[in-house]
């Protein structure tokens, strides 16, 4: 673990808190409507290979956990690649790539 522990979401309580955070700073922006269920399960899913791993320290920008060689992940149309579960909480609320949006 790098860094400070508080930085950090610890479990669905803790992910779903810093959402919610999140959601009350941007209070005043118009964010995108939350994208569909459809619109989730349709996104692309890629699997992370050896050469990826090799050269780049890939992680989910959500939960930052590695991703592991041959890990099947979600990638948006901006290319972002995330854990299905950890993008698809973010996406029920607002309908953008949680890197963009921050």
């Amino acid at each position: 673990l790098n860094g400070d522990p508080r930085d950090y979401a610890w479990g669905s309580t803790g992910f779903d808190n810093i959402i919610s955070q999140l959601m009350e700073q941007q209070a005043g922006r118009q964010a995108p409507p939350p994208a569909t269920e459809e619109i989730i399960n349709n996104l692309p899913t890629t699997k992370i290979s050896k050469k990826q791993v090799a050269e780049e320290q890939l992680d989910c920008p959500v939960c930052k956990d590695e991703f592991n060689v041959d890990e099947e992940v979600l990638s948006l149309p901006c290319t972002h690649c995330f854990h299905k579960d950890c993008v698809a909480r973010w996406l029920k609320v607002s309908g953008t790539c949680p890197v963009w949006y921050v």
